[in-house]
């Protein structure tokens, strides 16, 4: 796997693709079995080449064909009468073979297409998460920039607290040292130099010894605060790669829900234009007992297309209505 651009479903399960001679999948004639004799190739180039001559022929029943021809005599339209009556005769034949072979032709075509467009979207789901992706990480990184800023900003705000402590803790002179000092001046004022200087001496030791341990304190105290601080920004920067983690699960499961959404439709496709091609096969099927046939040829053409395809993943299981 930015705002999200809705895939446009180009899979259309209501419209088949179409032949050039009929707004309709070519379909053989349907005729009572009394007269059945098998349909030969040349049958067949034969039946196709009046179809090209007249394309209003193709798919229609015996009845709408004699119907046909009454009217083209009616007109004293012979030549097309006598081409409805060649492809009338033509079609009381055993069609079987025919019917499957048409519906297999005309499935892969439907299939085919339908793959192409399924592939496509798939294409564009891809591309719209990768852009989803790169969105979500340039915001995170944009808030990590920002808040790194800011902890950086935070420490130095401690460290200046620190520096100033210490040198508060240098300036101050506790009581301890300034008895000292005032008990040097006394001896220096009744001229005990010696003890003078000793006091002051001794001052100034306890002077140093109580920067030491106020300057030890400071630090002790700031290096809570730090420790304070810096967990407090660990826990932040973490919360923020769960959000990344977060946002880029969220734009995953919605690209596996798009993805099962076009798999959906797809499979849906497939098994409607299986269904059409059973039903209007059964239509135009002189022997009605080998309608088991059409259908189970039908179905494993389907199945055995998309495994040779391999995408036998499509069906999830099994072809079924």
């Amino acid at each position: 796997m930015s705002s999200s651009r809705s895939s446009k479903v180009k899979i259309q399960a209501n419209k088949p693709a179409r032949s050039k001679a009929s707004n309709t999948p070519r379909s053989p004639i349907r005729i009572s079995p009394s007269n059945s004799q098998q349909l030969t190739v040349k049958d067949v180039k034969e039946m196709e080449k009046i179809e090209k001559l007249y394309p209003d022929l193709a798919g229609k029943s015996l009845v709408q064909l004699r119907n046909m021809k009454k009217k083209s005599i009616d007109k004293f339209d012979y030549d097309k009468s006598k081409y409805i009556q060649a492809y009338i005769v033509l079609s009381e034949k055993d069609n079987t073979t025919r019917i499957i072979n048409d519906y297999k032709e005309w499935l892969q075509g439907q299939i085919s297409e339908a793959i192409a467009n399924y592939e496509t979207n798939l294409t564009e789901i891809e591309k719209e998460t990768d852009d989803k992706e790169l969105a979500v990480r340039e915001d995170i990184q944009l808030m990590y920039e920002n808040m790194k800023k800011r902890h950086i900003e935070e420490i130095m705000e401690v460290e200046t607290l620190r520096q100033i402590s210490i040198l508060r803790e240098q300036n101050r002179e506790k009581f301890d040292v300034k008895t000292l000092k005032k008990q040097s001046q006394k001896m220096a004022a009744t001229d005990d130099i010696d003890a003078a200087r000793y006091y002051k001496n001794q001052a100034d030791l306890l002077h140093e010894e109580n920067i030491i341990k106020g300057v030890e304190n400071v630090d002790l105290k700031f290096n809570k605060i730090l420790d304070k601080l810096k967990q407090k920004q660990t826990f932040e920067l973490s919360g923020l790669q769960n959000k990344l983690q977060d946002y880029l699960r969220d734009v995953d499961s919605l690209q596996e829900e798009q993805i099962h959404e076009q798999q959906k439709k797809l499979l849906v496709f497939i098994n409607h234009n299986l269904q059409k091609a059973i039903n209007d096969g059964a239509k135009v099927l002189i022997k009605k007992d080998m309608m088991a046939t059409v259908n189970l040829e039908l179905r494993s053409f389907v199945q055995q297309f998309l495994k040779d395809q391999n995408r036998e993943y499509i069906l999830e299981a099994q072809v079924s209505e």
